[in-house]
């Protein structure tokens, strides 16, 4: 299920497919692993969205960008809610998405610092061969959440992962 509405068979290969399971399909016949689902209401967030620019059908990344990053109040409810759900956020295997990349970059820096977890910022710009450490850092448990942005999206497979942190809106169903 992919957030663009693009179907995989048309952008990789010329419309065909041997066979097709589709995301709410896989669920009701138990292949998925098995998840518990956490949100913040609008009534705890401390965020105006309706104060923030709307381009087309999303935010606009500047102003959603600044709304988030360096909120003291966002960071405490977020470290208050991992602390609460997680229970050893110490053991941890997150990934947490962002907004932009300086978001990103503020997020890590405020999990190291705020929460004294090991956290890292991967984005665009990371080369492969740091990506490819942050994962393998991740899964061997030296760090405990990678913080992302336009990077872990639809397709990656790390079933060692057992927390996922959206810190931005997000319209996909997955």
């Amino acid at each position: 299920e992919r957030a663009d509405g693009s179907r995989v068979q048309d952008v990789y290969f010329d419309g065909r497919i041997a066979s097709e399971l589709r995301l709410w399909d896989a669920m009701e016949q138990g292949l998925l692993s098995p998840f518990e689902y956490y949100g913040i209401g609008e009534s705890r967030d401390v965020v105006d969205y309706d104060s923030i620019d709307w381009s087309g059908s999303s935010y606009k990344t500047t102003t959603l960008s600044a709304a988030l990053t360096g909120n003291d109040l966002r960071d405490h409810l977020l470290l208050r809610e991992l602390r609460s759900k997680v229970d050893n956020p110490g053991a941890m295997k997150a990934l947490v998405f962002c907004v932009d990349q300086a978001h990103a970059n503020y997020v890590a820096q405020m999990l190291r610092s705020k929460a004294g977890l090991k956290a890292v910022s991967v984005t665009h710009e990371t080369p492969t061969d740091e990506r490819k450490k942050a994962q393998r850092d991740l899964l061997s448990g030296s760090l405990q959440a990678v913080v992302s942005v336009d990077v872990f999206n639809e397709g990656v497979d790390l079933p060692e992962v057992d927390t996922v942190v959206m810190l931005r809106p997000t319209e996909s169903p997955v």
